[in-house]
């Protein structure tokens, strides 16, 4: 196998990724763009020891599950990666990827229920966050190509709301100013989708911007919607988009929105479901395996702004929510009043730690309920769930790798899984939301490593 060899192949397997794996002379390649059922004409691309990549040069034959692409971006954008594949295709193959990943679990035999889509394909997230680009007196948006930083620069994005991007798009033509454009990273909009309010985060490497104030205010008067614009400061050198710094600049310092029949106040730097129509058939389906009563006492770990511990709070009698994030603690705490939710409190600190500080002041727990970011609990956070004996756990996850990892700890330790079921609300990309119940089996059997 030689770089930009060409040849003709037949797709047989998708990566969990999303690329199609072809196997010439049994050397295994990744293609994006390609699916199950294509056969195309393939580059190589680039070699390492044990695979490579390729790129479609040409598809011959595409797949019955092969669709046209609407996105003028695709697939040079990294936004997306399945596009080119019909929705109902898109929630098999997820469906079949967590049904994989969890199916390594020793002695996995859990009921495990079909895959909820999205109620929209396209439209609808509700966080835009896009990087920057200062060329030719031009500032541009868009999203980096795929394993690179070479920005695409786009007009529109079929994932995102339509009007945060004519926001994003009249916003960077004002921006485009050689005092303030070369020290911008990221534009980050947020949006409450039945409030219909818009917060504006601007990413900056420095605080000191001459006029961005002034731009800033006649912005958000000439945009009602617009109730908050923020300057972020974040001169660090890494993939971290928000630094620590914030310098309210017109409005107010957050949004509200409206989950069911609760009202959530979102800050810039606190975390809210992107999908909230698909958000609330996840909330209810993690309600039904918590199964709760009044007497339950619930702690939930990475809590965020309180959304699904106050979700779960009229069903049990307290409700107990750790997060790292300060102005996400505010948050819950506020969304607590707001709601006149009596029986839910917050502390900030991180999920292993505050759960481990709650449990020394005898706090007790019927019901934990994790939702983490990607990279999954760490061990402490898992040992202190234990130690808490709790009843059932109900496990949320955004990554089935990591999910599986989890949960196979907790069924050595104790723990065995009920029920899964995973939910589309990422459509049109890779990515994929879990729901899993587990309970606990013999006491006796999870104690000994305490």
């Amino acid at each position: 196998m030689k770089k930009n060899e060409i040849f003709e192949c037949v797709c047989e397997e998708v990566s969990d990724e999303g690329y199609g794996i072809v196997k010439p002379e049994g050397f295994v390649l990744f293609v994006r763009g390609l699916w199950r059922g294509d056969t195309a004409r393939i580059i190589v691309t680039k070699l390492e020891k044990r695979y490579g990549y390729g790129r479609i040069l040409e598809i011959l034959v595409p797949s019955p599950a092969r669709t046209e692409n609407t996105c003028p971006s695709y697939p040079r954008c990294g936004g997306c990666g399945l596009r080119h594949i019909t929705y109902e295709e898109e929630c098999a193959w997820k469906e079949e990827k967590v049904r994989r990943a969890l199916s390594k679990i020793p002695g996995w035999d859990a009921e495990f229920y079909p895959i909820v889509p999205s109620p929209a394909e396209d439209g609808y997230r509700n966080k835009l966050q896009a990087p920057l680009a200062y060329r030719d007196g031009i500032l541009s948006w868009g999203f980096y190509r795929v394993h690179s930083h070479d920005l695409i620069p786009m007009k529109e994005c079929l994932i995102e709301n339509e009007n945060a991007v004519r926001l994003i798009n009249e916003l960077t033509q004002k921006l485009s100013d050689e005092a303030i454009a070369p020290y911008l990273r990221h534009i980050l909009i947020r949006h409450g989708e039945k409030s219909g309010e818009y917060m504006i985060v601007i990413v900056a490497r420095r605080k000191e911007l001459p006029g961005l104030s002034q731009i800033a205010e006649e912005f958000r008067l000439n945009h009602p919607e617009v109730v908050s614009v923020i300057l972020n400061i974040n001169s660090d050198e890494t993939n971290v988009i928000l630094g620590k710094g914030d310098v309210l600049l017109s409005g107010r310092e957050s949004i509200r929105d409206t989950l069911g029949e609760l009202q959530f106040e979102i800050s810039a730097h606190s975390f809210y479901q992107v999908n909230p129509r698909q958000c609330v058939n996840l909330y209810n389906e993690a309600g039904k395996f918590a199964g709760l009563t009044r007497k339950d006492t619930v702690l939930d770990l990475y809590c965020g702004t309180g959304t699904i511990a106050l979700w779960m709070a009229d069903k049990a009698g307290e409700v107990l929510g750790i997060e790292i994030v300060p102005s996400a603690i505010e948050n819950a705490r506020k969304n607590a009043s707001r709601n006149r939710i009596s029986n839910a409190s917050f502390l900030c600190e991180d999920a292993g730690k505050g759960a481990e500080i709650l449990r020394k002041e005898k706090k007790h727990a019927d019901v934990i309920i994790v939702d983490p970011p990607r990279k999954g609990m760490d061990e402490t956070a898992r040992k202190v769930c234990v130690k808490f004996d709790p009843e059932r756990i109900v496990y949320v996850s955004c990554n089935p790798v990591t999910l599986a990892r989890d949960l196979t700890w907790f069924e050595e330790n104790g723990y065995h899984v009920k029920k899964a079921r995973p939910f589309d609300m990422f459509p049109r990309t890779f990515h994929v939301e879990t729901v899993v119940l587990l309970r606990r089996k013999n006491i006796d059997d999870h104690l000994e490593f305490i």
